[in-house]
């Protein structure tokens, strides 16, 4: 999580997703302005950027992708 720590004023928030071998491959990530993501929204956009890496990070296992070491 980034909060203003790089831009005044936003807030971004990240998860990695993992290949069949356990290897972090990529990130997804969800940025907004303060008001966007405020305290009360915070908890819901974190578990709904993590549910989606876990989703991504499933495909992959199931399609056997090894990805960049």
């Amino acid at each position: 999580m980034d909060d203003e720590e790089n831009s005044l004023g936003a807030r971004c928030l990240g998860a990695p997703t993992f290949n069949v071998i356990g290897n972090v491959v990529a990130a997804l990530g969800a940025s907004g302005t303060l008001t966007q993501v405020d305290e009360a929204n915070m908890p819901r956009i974190v578990e709904a950027v993590k549910e989606i890496a876990r989703r991504i990070s499933r495909q992959l296992h199931r399609s056997g992708a090894a990805g960049a070491a």
